[in-house]
């Protein structure tokens, strides 16, 4: 994430019940998140840097003892409360767009 985009990311999420999905449960249970960037920023930061690690601990230096780091997975996971805290319904959300929000 670049620092000048830290404002320009928001969040959707639709939790689904009984595994059924259409448009009124998506208009009924989607809750948005303004401003979710500065809230992950620090997280996706620590990311960037483990990877930057991982890059420079690869194997072929050719030392006498070296890290292998396959892979390392790196997923993002936003807790419930923010989006039940924090969270607007559809038609807030649509209102606070209309006006700049």
């Amino acid at each position: 994430m670049r620092p000048e985009n830290r404002d320009r990311y928001g969040l959707c999420v639709v939790e689904i019940a009984d595994g059924e999905v259409n448009e009124e449960v998506v208009r009924n249970e989607a809750r948005f998140v303004f401003g979710i960037g500065p809230l992950v920023e620090t997280k996706v930061t620590d990311a960037k840097s483990l990877k930057d690690l991982e890059q420079e601990l690869r194997p072929g230096g050719g030392g006498d003892v070296e890290i292998d780091i396959v892979e390392s997975s790196v997923k993002l996971r936003i807790g419930a409360q923010v989006w039940l805290e924090k969270g607007l319904p559809l038609q807030q959300f649509v209102e606070k767009v209309k006006h700049g929000a």
